[in-house]
């Protein structure tokens, strides 16, 4: 009888365990599946996206400009460093300086619809050409023979130029990208676009990181400010004639954002 009782506890235990085990392969099989259909679905809004890339001239400009800036931009966070502990700058001043720096991104951020209001369709253009020239100055001032004070307060002003554009060009760039566009396209358009930006800023970095390795963070600033001051000032010349038209200037596929049927 004992044996007996024994005998089925075990093949009750073997039904449950087996039983488990085959609803978590269902379960993998589910979640695996699930991912399959998201790659897809996501693959298939990215070719959608590109679609209207393509065919837009104003869209196309924009998502260009967006690549270079914001690949500088992203680069600059370990650039900058390198620079401030080349001049002398310890961590604790570090700390305290870009505390504040936050402090000033949060604040010029908050004012963006006040600055817009102010350059209006020139906004890329001085952001942008503002942005690169307080690089160039940043790099140029530490290879200059200059007073230690004067050389950090001109590096410190040229950084705080930088995170005041930061802010409120984040907001600004999204705004024009979205612009004209179907809700349904919005979230299309900013995958393509982070797509490339990440793509952009992968071939700065590793141009960067070369430059580092043959010469001196100021160099390295200073050519990368320049290199990207004459590609900005190209790609803005680009753009004339594509961005900051009135409505009714555009072409129809440049503001056509609507899905494919």
């Amino acid at each position: 009888m004992q044996q007996f009782y024994l005998t089925n506890l075990n093949t009750y235990h073997t039904f449950i365990w087996n039983g488990t085990e085959d609803e978590n392969e269902d379960d993998a099989e589910e979640k695996s599946l699930g991912a399959i259909e998201n790659t897809k679905i996501y693959l298939k809004n990215l070719s959608t996206a590109f679609k209207y890339i393509l065919k837009s001239r104003r869209l196309r400009s924009l998502i260009i400009f967006n690549a270079i800036f914001a690949s500088l931009i992203a680069l600059l966070v370990n650039l900058r460093r390198s620079l401030l502990t080349d001049i002398g700058v310890t961590p604790i001043q570090f700390g305290f300086i870009f505390a504040i720096l936050g402090i000033i991104a949060a604040i010029t951020s908050a004012k963006i619809n006040k600055i817009h209001k102010k350059l209006k369709n020139r906004a890329l253009t001085h952001l942008g050409l503002y942005f690169t020239s307080s690089v160039i100055l940043s790099g140029a001032v530490v290879l200059l023979n200059i007073p230690t004070s004067l050389m950090i307060s001109l590096v410190l002003f040229s950084i705080i130029i930088q995170y005041s554009i930061k802010g409120p060009y984040a907001t600004l760039i999204k705004q024009y990208l979205t612009n004209f566009s179907h809700p349904s396209m919005r979230i299309k358009i900013q995958s393509a676009n982070i797509l490339i930006e990440c793509i952009t800023s992968t071939l700065l970095t590793l141009f960067c990181s070369f430059l580092l390795s043959i010469t001196s963070s100021a160099y390295t600033t200073l050519i990368i400010g320049l290199i990207i001051f004459i590609v900005l000032i190209l790609t803005l010349d680009y753009m004339k004639t594509r961005v900051g038209l009135k409505p009714e200037e555009y072409k129809n596929s440049d503001i056509n954002y609507h899905e494919l049927l």
